[in-house]
C-alpha cells in the first residue's frame, strides 16, 4: 500500500494547474467553436429546408386580404433577404473549401444549391434537409482533417467581390423567387386536388 501511494505521488508531482490550463485552453476553444458551428448549421439547414419558411399566426388565415398581403410581403420582399443570407453562408463555405473556384462560379454553385434545396423542400423535406446540411458538414470534415486548407479571411473578401457581380445576383434572385412561386403553386394545386379527391 505504501509503495502504491509513493508511486502515485511520484506520478502526480509532474502535473500542474498551469500546464493543464495551457494544454486544455486550445481544446476548449476548439470544442466551443465546433458546438457553435454545429448548432448554427442545425438551425440553418432545418430553416432553409422547410416547405413553409414563414410561420404565420393562425388568426391571419381567417382574413383573406391579410393572408394574401402577408404572402406577397413574405415571398417578394422577405424571401430574397433571407435567400441572400443563405447565399452568403453557402458561398462562404464554398470559398473556404475551394481555392480554384472563381467568384462567379462560387455564387452560381451556391445559388444552384439554394434552388435545389427549395425545390426538393416541396417534394420531400427530409431530402431537402440532407442537401442543406451537405456543404456545411463537408466543411467541418475538411476542417477536422486538414485545417491548413481552410481560409478564414475568404468570407470577408467575398463581400468586397460582390459589387462587380451585382447584376448577376439580381438575375439569380429573380430566378429563385420565380422558381419558389412555381413550385409553391404546383404544390398548392396538388394539395387542392388531393383534398378534392378525398
Amino acid at each position: 500500500m505504501a509503495f502504491n501511494m509513493t508511486s502515485l505521488l511520484e506520478i502526480t508531482k509532474d502535473f500542474s494547474l498551469a500546464e493543464a490550463q495551457t494544454i486544455l485552453e486550445p481544446l476548449i476553444v476548439f470544442i466551443i467553436g465546433m458546438v457553435i458551428y454545429a448548432v448554427f448549421i442545425f438551425k440553418f439547414y432545418r430553416f432553409i429546408s422547410r416547405r413553409n419558411i414563414f410561420q404565420r399566426d393562425k388568426k391571419y388565415h381567417e382574413h383573406e386580404g391579410i393572408r394574401k398581403l402577408a404572402y406577397v410581403l413574405e415571398y417578394i420582399f422577405l424571401f430574397p433577404i433571407v435567400a441572400f443570407v443563405w447565399l452568403f453562408v453557402i458561398s462562404s463555405i464554398l470559398s473556404m473549401i475551394s481555392e480554384v473556384l472563381t467568384i462567379g462560379n462560387i455564387f452560381m454553385i451556391s445559388m444552384a444549391v439554394i434552388v435545389t434545396i427549395r425545390v426538393t423542400a416541396y417534394y420531400n423535406e427530409e431530402l431537402s434537409r440532407d442537401i442543406a446540411k451537405l456543404l456545411p458538414f463537408a466543411l467541418l470534415a475538411i476542417f477536422l482533417l486538414n485545417i491548413s486548407n481552410i481560409s478564414v479571411a475568404t468570407p470577408i473578401d467575398l463581400l468586397y467581390k460582390l459589387p462587380p457581380i451585382a447584376k448577376i445576383l439580381v438575375y439569380y434572385f429573380t430566378f429563385l423567387v420565380v422558381i419558389e412561386f412555381i413550385v409553391r403553386g404546383i404544390a398548392s394545386l396538388k394539395g387542392s386536388r388531393s383534398s378534392q379527391s378525398d
